[in-house]
This record gives structure tokens, C-alpha cells and sequence, in this order.
């Protein structure tokens, strides 16, 4: 019997060993690869958070209220409150045509528009290299660079750190909306203002898809659909919106249990645009 047994369980230990050797290169590998990837991750994080060196001007009259004013704000945040030098930006990457701030956030963004890819900046940091990160971006499908069209929609990542449209999240509390009420874009030449009135989890449709914004009726709509949202973590201000007024979309995922079932949106209104430097 041990004669005729021995050979039988010498392919099986041989197997056995096989497989878990196996089962440790897929291990180191795996190890390696993740490693690698949550390394990669961490520096184009710390590469967005490191970009962000200056705290742009406020218009002239501005009123921040809790946030502070820009000068507050850049010692607190130990930078330099200054212009944004758009020549250079666009120097590195002609894709960059505006600057995106909401004061005493980390929403302090160059803001791109690829002209051949709608999803490019999903993919791609501000200055064109690849990254997890990406990018705060428009698509140039639907929106020009103008700030013109009846409704713009930015785009940004969330869950990366604090960087990119992580902190739109904090508007789910009535607190942050009554603090952060102020978005400010800059483009050469111009700044405006968008007074929030609107924050709510959203489904998956697209807004410039769903809505014809080229009609007074079909803008309506959409102004009837993003001042009476459906979900319970919605907060909405008594703010008049007419035909003729601007509005502006940041859109990043949902968190949690839906974050793949649709969109967080802070919608503001222009109330005001100046000539900057």
C-alpha cells in the first residue's frame, strides 16, 4: 500500500506547492502594482495642492462675509493673494481658458476645455500631464469658453483628498451653503460672480442632454428642475432666475451608497461681472 501510495501524493504536493506559489507572486505583484498606484495617486494630489500658490483678488466690492476677505484668506492658507497669470498658464497648456475659486475652500482651480475629447481632464491634470486626478473642465460640445451660454457645466473628480470638487460635498449642510455662497471665475480680463441658490444629489442624466437651454420654455424648465429637487440632502434659496440670467453647474460624483447612481450639483447664478486685471 505505501508503495503504491507515495507516488500519487508527490503530484499532489507538487500541485499544491505550484499553486502556492503562485498564489505569492500574485500577491507580491498585486502589492506592487497597488503600491504603486496609491504612490502615483499621492503625488499628482500633492502636485494639484502644491499648484495652488496664490488666492485670487476678489472683485472690487466683494463682500466674503465669514469667508474673509482675499488677503485674509492668502495668510491663512499661507500663500499670496495676486492675478492670475493666464499667459503662462496657457503657455503650458493652451486648453486652459478660466480660473475657478470658492473662498476658504480647495476649490481654487485652473480650468480646462479639450476641443477633440469631451472626458480628456477626467484623465489629465490643468497642465496636460496624465493623471487619476485630473482636472476641472467644461466639454466643448455644449458649453463655449465664453461664460455666455444660458447654463455652464464644470466637471470635477471627487474623493481624491480634499483636491478637485471633494469639498462640494460639505454643501449638504445648510451651515456651508450660508458660508460659501460666493463662486468666483476668472477668464483674462474678467471676473464674475455666482450667488449659490441651489445644492442637491442629482440622477445620471446629463443636464445640457436633457433640457433645450437654446429656448426660453426649455430653460425654464431646467430652472423648475434644479430649484425643486427630489433629494433629501437639497437646499435651495428664494433666488429669482429669469431668462435672461447665467447659470453656472459644478458637477462630481455622489458618495457612499450612490455614488453610482448620479451627480452632486452647486448651481449659482451670475450677480455680478467686472473687468479684472
Amino acid at each position: 500500500m505505501s508503495e503504491t501510495g507515495s507516488p500519487q501524493r508527490a503530484p499532489r504536493r507538487t500541485g499544491l506547492i505550484v499553486a502556492l506559489a503562485i498564489f505569492v507572486i500574485i500577491c507580491v505583484v498585486g502589492g506592487i502594482l497597488g503600491g504603486t498606484y496609491l504612490l502615483n495617486t499621492y503625488t499628482q494630489i500633492s502636485d494639484v495642492q502644491n499648484s495652488q500658490d496664490i488666492v485670487p483678488k476678489l472683485p472690487e466690492g466683494a463682500d466674503a462675509g465669514a469667508n474673509g476677505t482675499a488677503e485674509q484668506l492668502a495668510n491663512a492658507q499661507d500663500v499670496q493673494e495676486g492675478t492670475i497669470d493666464f499667459e503662462t498658464l496657457q503657455k503650458t497648456n493652451p486648453d486652459v481658458y478660466a480660473w475657478l475659486y470658492i473662498p476658504n475652500t480647495h476649490v481654487n482651480y485652473a480650468v480646462c476645455q479639450s476641443a477633440e475629447r469631451n472626458d480628456y481632464y477626467l484623465t489629465h491634470a490643468a497642465d496636460g500631464s496624465e493623471s487619476q486626478v485630473g482636472a476641472i473642465f467644461s466639454e466643448a460640445q455644449f458649453n463655449h469658453k465664453d461664460f455666455n451660454d444660458r447654463v455652464t457645466v464644470l466637471y470635477g473628480h471627487n474623493g481624491y483628498a480634499d483636491v478637485m470638487f471633494s469639498d462640494l460635498h460639505n454643501y449638504e449642510l445648510q451651515e456651508y451653503v450660508d458660508a460659501h455662497n460666493k463662486i468666483y471665475v476668472y477668464t483674462p480680463g474678467k471676473v464674475r460672480t455666482y450667488e449659490v441658490f441651489s445644492t442637491f444629489s442629482a440622477g445620471d442624466r446629463h443636464i445640457m442632454d436633457a433640457f433645450d437651454l437654446t429656448s426660453d420654455e426649455g430653460f425654464e424648465t431646467f430652472v423648475n428642475y434644479v430649484k425643486s429637487p427630489e433629494s433629501l440632502d437639497a437646499h435651495v434659496a428664494n433666488v429669482q432666475i429669469d431668462a435672461g440670467d447665467k447659470v453656472l453647474v459644478l458637477s462630481t460624483c455622489n458618495t457612499g451608497a450612490l455614488e453610482s447612481q448620479g451627480r452632486y450639483l452647486v448651481c449659482g447664478v451670475l450677480v455680478d461681472e467686472q473687468t479684472a486685471e
